[in-house]
């Protein structure tokens, strides 16, 4: 097919092409005679292409590019400069998508040194990644797309990592630098943290760490966090959820320290509410009574309703949490802490439950 296909079709608007074979498919250099104008629309899936960026040069009306499992070997690889250097001249594109098999790339292919202009994407509102975070730091130096409403990034297990770049690139997007809602979702294979805007609005970002130790996810939103503080300082509502998984309760209490639980709610200074689902909630509830004295009010400063779910309301009444109650109390903090389970809800205050409507 690609030898037939060695000469431009000009009225070409979209091109999907897609392999499951393990070897990937290599494209030659002659496909399309490098050149298709009319191009709209590129997905490929299992298929190295070398030679795309000479095409992207001539797809100035392109407005969706989807490259799916990029092989894990140099065949398809495309450095962050080249791939920045052939996105510049696409003023139309919306969609974009970059989405390597793992293990990622070998490190020294990320060793090209960062050029000072960026390109600008002014159409692109959509973009999706899923690789190591050395790539997409590289690229999105190099990239800037001011009306960019939905980023879904995916790295692969990394113990340590670095996002400067990332979150630079968010703080210049219109619709994605005010975050109002914030989500950690700890699943049996990955940490997830979504912030999106106040309801009503567009523009929601999401960064998943692939990752099964429930420590290493910790340590790893704990990362994530420290460097985002900028955005998450204006988050007013932080939900928890997960664990229950593979993740029992008693694995996490028996391999995540108190302290680095803690560390997760230090960058959430303007939160008023926050979620717990059922499985963290105790967890949270033991951690949360650890915060006495004037550390009181340095965690979550800004609380007043927090939402635990868990163990029945006369259980919950012998639980550590009053601890905390009783320090942000005494800080002139108080917090409301809201029992609810499926179809009931109370109110636990000083003096005693309190129904309220769900």
């Amino acid at each position: 097919m690609a030898m037939a296909m060695r000469e431009p079709y000009l009225a070409l608007t979209t091109l999907e092409l897609w392999s499951d074979d393990e070897m990937a498919p290599v494209l030659p250099d002659t496909f399309l005679g490098g050149s298709a104008p009319r191009l709209q629309r590129i997905s490929l899936e299992g298929i190295a292409f070398p030679a795309l960026p000479r095409l992207l040069c001539s797809t100035v009306n392109l407005v969706s590019l989807l490259l799916d499992k990029i092989p894990p070997d140099t065949t398809g690889y495309i450095s962050p400069q080249v791939m920045a250097i052939s996105l510049s001249g696409l003023t139309w594109l919306k969609f974009l998508r970059i989405d390597f098999l793992p293990p990622g790339l070998p490190p020294h292919l990320h060793q090209n040194p960062r050029q000072q202009t960026r390109a600008v994407l002014p159409s692109l509102t959509w973009l999706e990644f899923q690789g190591v975070n050395e790539y997409l730091e590289d690229l999105l130096s190099r990239i800037e797309a001011p009306l960019l409403e939905n980023i879904d990034i995916k790295f692969f297990d990394q113990i340590t990592f670095g996002v400067p770049q990332l979150l630079q690139f968010i703080t210049h997007s219109e619709k994605l630098n005010s975050p109002n809602e914030a989500k950690m979702n700890f699943h049996s294979d990955f940490i997830q943290i979504t912030l999106s805007p106040p309801r009503g609005t567009v523009g929601n970002f999401t960064l998943q760490v692939l990752c099964t130790v429930p420590l290493w996810q910790v340590l790893s939103a704990v990362q994530i966090c420290d460097q985002a503080i900028p955005l998450l300082s204006r988050v007013q509502r932080l939900e928890i959820c997960g664990g229950e998984h593979e993740h029992s309760l008693r694995e996490w209490q028996d391999n995540i320290e108190i302290a680095q639980w803690l560390e997760l709610f230090y960058p959430f200074t303007a939160v008023a509410s926050l979620h717990v689902t059922e499985n963290l909630g105790p967890f949270t509830a033991s951690a949360l009574c650890e915060v006495t004295g004037r550390r009181a009010a340095e965690v979550l400063p800004a609380l007043r309703n927090l939402f635990l779910e868990g163990p029945e309301p006369s259980e919950f009444w012998e639980g550590d949490i009053w601890q905390f109650i009783a320090a942000r109390r005494h800080c002139s903090l108080p917090v409301m802490v809201c029992r609810h389970r499926r179809n009931w809800e109370h109110n636990l205050e000083w003096t005693g439950f309190m129904e309220v409507d769900d």
